[in-house]
């Protein structure tokens, strides 16, 4: 069985990988929203599902005959906000730098420490 909705079949993974090495994926689909994934493993309850998300220490070095889903989905928010403390949520999606500097822009210190 393949994922369905499927976005694209036999997709070379190379632009998702940090190595760049040629790979295919049997299926490929793109998600972005909890929805589209929740929906994604409803269909294919019984698929193999393998997660990717930006592709940083991933190496892929043959094809892949399992479905592979991207993880895009955006957005940060605050959650909670004390004089103290802040809570943020970031979507699986967004890219670690562009948080880091989220949070700096919005004087909330700390993650730029995990950064190199």
């Amino acid at each position: 069985m393949s994922c369905k909705p499927i976005t694209v079949e036999n997709t070379n993974l190379k632009p998702y990988n940090t190595f760049g090495i040629s790979a295919n994926a049997r299926d490929f689909h793109v998600v972005y929203s909890e929805e589209e994934f929740k929906t994604l493993l409803g269909q294919n309850p019984e698929d193999e599902i393998r997660l990717l998300g930006g592709g940083s220490n991933v190496l892929i070095t043959e094809d892949q005959n399992v479905c592979i889903v991207k993880i895009a989905i955006p957005g940060i928010r605050i959650v909670e906000e004390t004089e103290d403390s802040v809570v943020v949520e970031a979507g699986a999606g967004e890219l670690w730098h562009s948080f880091v500097g989220w949070t700096l822009d919005h004087g909330f210190g700390g993650p730029e420490n995990l950064s190199s």
